[in-house]
């Protein structure tokens, strides 16, 4: 690519000065790693240019833009899983930014773009006040939120105990205490929207949970094999045992059969799939339809009618919730929209043509929820109406296709 073309789009889409084919021959020049280099000098040299006094007042949602594309980059970098078409959005983003503080920009301003509200920031309907769950087999329920640290109840020689707000430990003693009312007993946990939370299981094994998912399991390990049901989403890390297989029984659809090994499954309800992905060891997957094993760095795709689906995974993707990360990568607005559902705790609803609106970009988790829609609005494809603890998502029909 003739560098000079490349500066002359770019600082054409810096300017607003782009025809309807410049704009589509940009594009396809970001999504083209051969130009990183000098697309981050350009973006480089453009920031040097910005006065200082543009820097020091740039707006939260402008400097939550800039500060996502320098950790994108960092993390491609640590993990060696680079997903150009990340750093790619994230340039969109930095010229966005740019282009705002450079020129008045186009009357189509962020600040219109959260459009029909009394105001330009959304009310946070947080799921953080739901309490999450703890159910004994009598039905008994221990909301974990309300309790204070240290041993909440005992089975035998199990004790549980709650070691910090996001974390129950099932921990064996020495005694020699008859353990058979612990093995008949089986407890569930239940995490709601806005919450993750962090389970050791009697045999060490650690499991994560995250937003609307729960998890049931016995309060000790019997018979011929390690048995739990998910429902929802959760990273395991299973103990050792050579003697004991470890199963994960996802929705009644799906089992997975590990000795010690760490995978995430991904097994909610409404999304008709089961995306199960391997770090490290080795898994069965156990379908209706048949039998897969994987290999680490794999991901399973169950979609109950068809074959299992094997394909390599990108890990930095599937391990985003756990490391408090929305991480979109070339991803459907309505697949985000149910992430963002589940974490912010708001029902979305949409209006217009959205099948084909895609969006590429990371952002924290812990950001409010209001910056997060105006990250994603500042890419022009969509708009979104606020209401009290609702989000409607509106198509830009006059979005650059």
């Amino acid at each position: 690519m003739d560098r000079s073309k490349l500066e002359y789009l770019y600082q054409q889409y810096l300017n607003n000065n782009y025809t309807v084919e410049e704009l589509q021959e940009f594009k396809l020049l970001l999504n083209d790693a051969k130009n990183e280099a000098e697309l981050q000098h350009l973006m480089d040299q453009s920031w040097v240019d910005l006065p200082d006094t543009s820097k020091h007042n740039l707006p939260e949602v402008k400097a939550d833009a800039i500060y996502t594309a320098i950790i994108s980059k960092k993390q491609s970098n640590k993990t060696h899983f680079k997903s150009w078409m990340a750093i790619a959005a994230a340039a969109l983003l930095f010229i966005s930014v740019a282009l705002f503080l450079k020129i008045n920009a186009d009357k189509r301003s962020i600040a219109t773009t959260i459009a029909n509200t009394k105001n330009s920031t959304v009310k946070e309907v947080s799921s953080h006040n739901n309490k999450i769950v703890l159910t004994f087999g009598n039905g008994e329920k221990i909301f974990l939120n309300d309790v204070r640290s240290g041993q909440i109840a005992k089975f035998a020689n199990i004790s549980i105990q709650k070691i910090t707000d996001g974390q129950l430990a099932y921990i064996p003693n020495k005694s020699t205490e008859n353990t058979a009312s612990a093995k008949a007993e089986h407890h569930t946990i239940t995490v709601p929207k806005g919450n993750q939370y962090h389970l050791s299981l009697p045999d060490g094994t650690q499991v994560f949970l995250n937003s609307e998912s729960s998890l049931t399991y016995p309060v000790a390990f019997s018979g011929d094999e390690r048995s739990v049901i998910l429902k929802g989403e959760a990273y395991f890390e299973v103990a050792k045992n050579a003697h004991l297989p470890f199963v994960v029984d996802v929705n009644g659809k799906q089992k997975i059969q590990v000795l010690g090994t760490h995978f995430n499954v991904e097994g909610y309800a409404d999304e008709n799939v089961i995306n199960t992905t391997l770090l490290e060891g080795s898994v069965k997957i156990l379908s209706a339809e048949n039998e897969a094993i994987l290999k680490p760095g794999q991901m399973a795709v169950n979609q109950f009618t068809q074959p299992l689906k094997i394909k390599q995974a990108n890990l930095e993707e599937v391990m985003a919730w756990k490391n408090g990360l929305f991480i979109f990568n070339n991803e459907s607005i309505a697949s985000i929209m149910k992430k963002i559902s589940r974490w912010y705790n708001v029902d979305v609803v949409y209006a217009g043509n959205l099948e084909n609106v895609k969006f590429v970009g990371n952002y924290a988790r812990s950001k409010s929820l209001t910056n997060l829609l105006k990250s994603i609005a500042l890419m022009d494809k969509v708009h979104f109406k606020i209401e009290e603890g609702r989000i409607t998502v509106i198509e830009n029909k006059y979005a650059e296709k």
